[in-house]
């Protein structure tokens, strides 16, 4: 599984004791990008699709989970699946072809919210 934030307490006070007077614990961060390679086992045959079921919790229009097939060393060769923003909890589910892909994720300067789940 892939989730953004992993985890996140808050940020450290002076003394270093964790604090959430921001309201921040849990959520991801302002300004942040984040690329996970997805790669297939070397013993899964190439051809072999990958199905992610993808949750999330993001500002609508603002911080995106974007899904890319294709290998993460070539990004300019990905092709974009699906670009992700607002709220799903349900559970969406996409597939990359050849179990080769990325999640990016960023977020904008305002607002935070949970961030994203996804299983493979």
């Amino acid at each position: 599984t892939v989730s953004i934030p992993p985890y996140y307490s808050g940020r450290k006070g002076e003394e270093g004791e964790t604090r959430d007077d921001w309201e921040t614990a849990k959520h991801y961060c302002n300004f942040q990008k984040t690329t996970v390679a997805l790669n297939r086992d070397k013993d899964v045959p190439q051809g072999t699709p990958l199905c992610l079921t993808v949750y999330y919790d993001l500002e609508a229009e603002r911080d995106y989970v974007k899904i890319f097939s294709g290998d993460a060393k070539e990004p300019e060769k990905q092709q974009l699946v699906v670009s992700l923003t607002g709220r799903d909890v349900s559970g969406s589910t996409f597939e990359l072809p050849d179990a080769l892909g990325s999640i990016v994720f960023s977020s904008d300067e305002k607002n935070v919210f949970d961030g994203f789940h996804a299983k493979i």
